[in-house]
């Protein structure tokens, strides 16, 4: 698929998420954790396996789908070297002192990237948690603001 069918099919994939997400049909509740859900296993560290881990936690959790598989989607590529260097910086700071410094221009071999790897899978999942957490507060606030709309509009 070329660049502009990527284009197209990513404005496609985000206009069903954002109308899922507005959508009258299931709870907040519901859509928050979805979403939370999605985002915490888009920037954990289960890299190939986002989609597959995404759609049996909505299975398992009973979630929406659309939004979790979506959310899921966070880690675009141009992202990524955003996500492993602050998964990396974020670990440094928890791990403290037997952390390393990611300087991608000394990495010469696989032993370079794996002796960190403790560091990157604690920022990540550090990580992961902390916009994850953003990430559903800030859709229950937008959602519970629109259902409050919703209901001025109905009961005028």
């Amino acid at each position: 698929m070329n660049e502009k069918g990527n284009r197209s099919s990513l404005k496609e994939n985000l206009t069903k998420v954002v109308a899922e997400l507005f959508s009258t049909s299931g709870t907040v509740r519901c859509k928050t954790l979805s979403v939370a859900t999605g985002v915490f296993i888009g920037l954990s560290p289960v890299w190939g396996f986002q989609t597959v881990t995404a759609i049996a936690a909505s299975y398992l959790f009973r979630l929406n789908k659309i939004l979790t598989i979506g959310s899921s989607a966070i880690s675009l590529p141009p992202l990524i070297p955003v996500i492993i260097y602050g998964s990396y910086r974020l670990g440094g700071l928890i791990l403290g002192s037997g952390a390393i410094d990611p300087d991608y221009n000394s990495i010469k071999d696989f032993r370079d990237i794996t002796e960190g790897m403790l560091q990157f899978v604690t920022g990540s999942l550090v990580m992961a948690l902390i916009v994850s957490s953003v990430a559903g507060l800030t859709t229950f606030l937008i959602l519970r603001r629109q259902e409050r709309k919703r209901n001025r509009k109905a009961g005028n």
